[in-house]
C-alpha cells in the first residue's frame, strides 16, 4: 500500500526523482553539489538500500521535501515531513542557502499547527525517570557541580582587566575572533586590471573600498546561481574561501575549498 496520495504534488515529485535517476549522479561523479535523498522518507518506512536513494541538487532536494508534505496519506507521516522540512530550513545558514519569506511563514505555521496540543507526538507521555535523569544530567553540566568554573570566583588581577579599558593587542584578537565566528563569507579577491590579489572577509573588503557589498551580492545572483563560491563583480573576481588558520601572531591563512 502507497503511503502517498495520487494528486499534482506526487506527480511532480517523482518527475524529479526518475530526472535524477537517468542522470545516475553520485557525490563524486556529479558536476555540481548533490545531496543524497531518500525516496520514500527513512522516517516512513523507507531503506537505505540504493533502491531508495537518489542524489539531488539542493534545489531539488529542497523541492522535494516541500512537496512531500502534501503528498503523505496518514497523518503521522506527514508530522514527520513537516518536521523534516523545518529542520531543513534551520540548517540553511550553515549551508550558505536562503529561503524567501513565504515559505518560512509556510512551514513555521505548519509546525505551529500540527505540533500543537494534543497533535505532539508526545503529548500527554510522561518523562521517564531514566529521561529526567539526563535532563538534569546535562543541565548540571552546564550550570551545575560539574561545570568547569562552578564555585570559582575572578581574581582581582583578572576583575581589573575586565573593568579598564582594552588594549589595542586585545581588540585585534577579539576583532579575529568575532569574523572567524560570525563572517563565513571569506574571499581571494583578484584585481583583474592590476592583477592585485587580495584575502579579506566580505564585509571587510566592501569597507576597505567603500562598496556596497548588496550591490555585488544582486550582481552575482543575477549572473550565476552558484554565486557563493565564485563570482565577478566589476574587475574584482571573488573566490570563496574556507578554513582559517590563526598562528601566534593571530595572523590568519586561508585555504581554497
Amino acid at each position: 500500500m502507497s503511503i502517498f496520495i495520487q494528486n499534482k504534488y506526487s506527480t511532480w515529485y517523482f518527475n524529479i526523482i526518475n530526472k535524477a535517476k537517468e542522470r545516475r549522479w553520485t557525490k563524486k561523479t556529479a558536476p555540481c553539489y548533490v545531496e543524497r535523498h531518500h525516496i520514500i522518507p527513512k522516517s516512513c518506512g523507507g531503506s537505505n538500500f540504493k533502491d531508495n536513494l537518489v542524489c539531488l541538487t539542493a534545489k531539488e532536494h529542497f523541492v522535494c521535501h516541500h512537496l512531500l508534505i502534501k503528498m503523505m496519506i496518514s497523518k503521522k507521516y506527514h508530522q514527520k515531513m513537516v518536521v523534516a522540512y523545518w529542520f531543513m530550513i534551520k540548517t540553511f545558514p550553515s549551508r550558505n542557502m536562503v529561503i524567501s519569506s513565504r515559505s518560512y511563514t509556510y512551514i513555521r505555521t505548519l509546525v505551529g499547527e500540527k505540533l500543537k496540543g494534543e497533535n505532539n507526538p508526545i503529548f500527554g507521555q510522561p518523562r521517564s525517570i531514566e529521561t529526567k535523569l539526563k535532563i538534569s544530567k546535562n543541565r548540571s553540566k552546564q550550570f551545575g557541580k560539574e561545570n568547569s568554573f562552578y564555585g570559582k570566583k575572578h581574581s582581582e588581577e583578572t576583575l581589573n582587566k575586565l573593568r579598564g579599558p582594552r588594549s589595542e593587542d586585545l581588540k585585534e584578537k577579539l576583532r579575529l575572533s568575532t569574523l572567524k565566528r560570525f563572517n563565513s563569507h571569506i574571499f581571494k579577491i583578484t584585481d583583474t586590471i592590476t592583477n592585485e590579489v587580495f584575502t579579506l572577509f566580505f564585509s571587510e573588503f566592501f569597507r576597505k573600498f567603500n562598496l556596497n557589498p548588496e550591490n555585488a551580492r544582486k550582481t552575482a545572483k543575477d549572473k550565476n546561481h552558484n554565486w557563493r563560491h565564485k563570482f565577478k563583480y566589476r574587475h574584482w573576481l571573488f573566490e570563496k574561501l574556507d578554513k582559517i588558520i590563526l598562528t601566534s601572531d593571530e595572523d590568519y591563512y586561508l585555504y581554497m575549498i
